[in-house]
């Protein structure tokens, strides 16, 4: 596994083709963690760093909350670094042009578009605008895309909370057909999270 590091650390996650796994030196991201998974990493300069566990995080962006699995748990890593052939097996396609990386999800719609700043791809979630595709196909009319909000329960009584109010901005409301009780009264339609890396 070959990995670079940086000397300030940073909240920004580095879109790195060179790295092999999700990984965070931030233990306060994991929503699970898992100790016992535990083992060593090479980085790009030759140092090994040990892995301190493996899990899924819950990362606040400007669309809600984003989970990313399987990410190695890496105390002395700078820097938070996104998989490329990781976000590939997911599913995700990863294109490298025009000084850009564009990420687009399993139904081929862009989700991210990170302009190259330093000769590297840094993408904050906390700043960066998903892009969102206000069209509907015909074909996607009888689907409803529902968002789940992780933390909805804790934050009942405050419906004024500010991660609430982005929520809320953020979730469209599709219109069903007529005959769709009709169409799936007896099997459900499969939904696949595109809130998970």
């Amino acid at each position: 596994m070959s990995c670079f590091m940086t000397k300030k650390p940073s909240k920004a996650w580095i879109i790195d083709s060179g790295c092999t796994n999700h990984m965070t030196y931030d233990r306060e991201l994991f929503k699970e963690l898992n100790k016992t998974d535990i083992s060593k990493v090479q980085m790009g300069n030759g140092a090994h760093l040990a892995v301190k566990g493996k899990g899924t995080l819950a990362i606040k962006s400007h669309s809600g909350f984003k989970l990313i699995s399987d990410v190695l748990y890496v105390p002395d890593i700078n820097q938070n670094l996104l998989s490329v052939s990781q976000l590939l097996g997911k599913g995700y396609k990863v294109l490298f042009e025009d000084k850009n990386c564009v990420i687009k999800d399993i139904h081929n719609k862009e989700v991210f578009n990170v302009h190259m700043k330093s000769k590297s791809f840094a993408l904050n979630l906390e700043k960066e605008e998903p892009i969102i595709n206000e069209d509907i196909s015909e074909e996607h009319k009888d689907t409803c895309l529902q968002k789940k909000f992780d933390d909805q329960e804790e934050n009942e009584d405050d419906e004024k909370s500010p991660s609430k109010e982005k929520f809320k901005t953020n979730v469209k409301v599709v219109p069903l057909k007529k005959d769709y009780n009709k169409n799936y009264k007896k099997k459900k339609p499969i939904r696949k999270r595109k809130d998970r890396f």
